[in-house]
């Protein structure tokens, strides 16, 4: 093989940096979350409770918490296997890119907090940039190349 090691487009150099803003930007939501967790309950877990209700209210922290851990793993591991250079990867983080968007309107359509809505429209716009990244025609021609290659460096 002549020349240097295959140097990647800046497609897949930003879908990396992309996924560690993602995963820096759900960390900030999961810590409004966990703030704010008095808000949230009384966005969504109000309805219908009468004053002489004894049940323990309900809280979103743990969830939040044990889902941003889970998400965040599962992305990193994805994405450095997509750095590696394993296609498979990259259409792993992509489909766990949709649901993640899917999610995040599911969200939004509920009626969260004003600060809630402007952080998922914020993430919803880096989510859909990463996937514009992850399947940009020079990612996919990239990854065409690299099948024949074993000297990828990213």
């Amino acid at each position: 093989m002549t020349g240097g090691p295959m140097q990647p487009p800046m497609t897949v150099v930003r879908a990396v940096q992309l996924v560690w803003v993602l995963v820096v930007a759900a960390a900030v939501i999961t810590i409004v979350s966990v703030v704010f967790d008095h808000d949230l309950v009384a966005t969504w877990g109000d309805h219908g409770v009468s004053a002489d209700d004894t049940r323990v209210p309900p809280t979103f922290a743990p969830v939040a918490i044990v889902l941003f851990v889970v998400v965040a793993a599962l992305m990193l591991v994805l994405m450095a296997l997509f750095r590696d250079g394993h296609d498979w990867a990259r259409h792993s983080l992509g489909a766990g890119v949709v649901l993640v968007v899917i999610a995040t309107v599911s969200v939004v359509r509920t009626g969260p907090p004003t600060l809630f809505v402007v952080l998922a429209l914020v993430t919803m716009a880096l989510e859909i940039a990463l996937l514009v990244c992850l399947y940009a025609p020079s990612t996919n021609a990239f990854f065409a190349r690299r099948g024949t290659r074993a000297d990828v460096e990213i």
